[in-house]
């Protein structure tokens, strides 16, 4: 069964005792430094199946994706990489432009021996995806990307006068010497500002992550992958030029967010995008767990969505709602192709499956 979770959320619980520290990843997954590219990169690994290589974003790592990877590695290889100069992985003083990033992808791959990979992709992670995808589209069987633009894509231009954006520009000496001592005054307001409800990120996340980008260089390499977007820009609007992406495409947008923004832009590099906006959200995060029906839960629409995504040759499972006020995780289940419904594999969770739903916590979003 090939199975991707294309949104998920913050690995919030709903007491501040459970939520003393950030899940890790569970036991068989294990770490690798792959050098690849002029780079190192801290790398997580575990699972059996096919491949799906997971990116995180700006302020995270790959951390954010421990829950999502827990329920993947069941019957997917999950690959949960830190960006070059990000988390765990070495610091270069170059190499920041996404294009060379979508070639160290490509060199982890080649490490681990993986051939292909259904890529899902937040934030930067976008970004480094799709410069990976438009590389080598052969590696790509589908694409999940969620909240956050392409620099030279679709309505960039316009994106980027947003005035909540100004830290796009916000790098250099200066502004290294602004944030040092104050790395998590800095990344609050992201949590903050970029947030439907500020405390769907909670405590024990953001000193996890502002304890990483206060190692010595860190912040230096993460504004330097926004310095990059003007070369990512052109080598964009070059990736363009040579032909669109033509695997299926998830775009995934927040309603206060990106929205159906998401699908704007990527309609301007693929040709086969399914547009996806998740209510009471804003900035997508980190991996969820898989949830079951019981009474605090209204379902949405579930063909309308069924529809839309078998259009693009995909198809889902129920799409729930959190009713009442108590916070829980959330799992998008995105079932690529039809053996869920046909392989006598699959037979025996047909009962279970039927009974699950996608969970849209209405106090949960970041």
């Amino acid at each position: 069964m090939f199975r991707i979770v294309s949104s998920a959320l913050t690995a919030l619980v709903t007491s501040l005792p459970v939520a003393a520290q950030v899940q890790p990843y569970p036991d068989g997954f294990r770490t690798q430094e792959i050098q690849t590219n002029g780079t190192i990169l801290h790398v997580r690994v575990g699972g059996q199946g096919p491949a799906v290589l997971l990116l995180h974003g700006y302020g995270e790592t790959g951390d954010m994706w421990a829950p999502l990877a827990t329920d993947l590695a069941r019957d997917h290889t999950v690959v949960a990489p830190d960006l070059r100069g990000m988390g765990l992985s070495s610091r270069p003083e170059t190499g920041y432009d996404k294009k060379t990033q979508g070639q160290d992808m490509a060199g982890v791959l080649d490490s681990l021996k993986i051939d292909k990979v259904d890529l899902v992709t937040h934030d930067i992670g976008n970004m480094v995806g799709y410069a990976f995808a438009a590389q080598h589209h052969e590696r790509v069987a589908r694409f999940v990307i969620m909240d956050a633009p392409l620099p030279g894509i679709g309505p960039w231009d316009e994106i980027v006068r947003n005035w909540a954006l100004w830290h796009f520009s916000f790098q250099g000496p200066d502004a290294e010497r602004l944030v040092a001592g104050r790395e998590r005054i800095y990344l609050d307001r992201f949590w903050n500002e970029f947030s439907a409800n500020p405390k769907s990120f909670g405590e024990a996340s953001r000193e996890h992550y502002a304890r990483i980008y206060a190692q010595p260089g860190a912040m230096h390499a993460g504004f330097n992958q926004f310095a990059a977007f003007d070369q990512d820009a052109n080598d964009n609007r070059v990736f363009v030029a040579q032909g669109k992406l033509t695997m299926p495409v998830l775009a995934v947008g927040g309603v206060k967010s990106f929205g159906p923004t998401m699908a704007v832009v990527m309609r301007a590099a693929a040709t086969d995008v399914t547009e996806l906006v998740i209510p009471n959200s804003r900035a997508l995060a980190n991996g969820g767990a898989a949830c079951r029906h019981d009474q605090r839960r209204t379902c949405f629409p579930r063909q309308e969505l069924i529809d839309s995504i078998e259009g693009a040759g995909m198809s889902i499972n129920t799409v729930c709602c959190e009713a009442g006020a108590k916070s829980e995780p959330l799992l998008f289940n995105h079932l690529a192709g039809q053996r869920h419904r046909s392989d006598p594999e699959n037979s025996r969770h047909a009962d279970r499956r039927r009974d699950e739903c996608i969970l849209f916590p209405t106090d949960q979003w970041r």
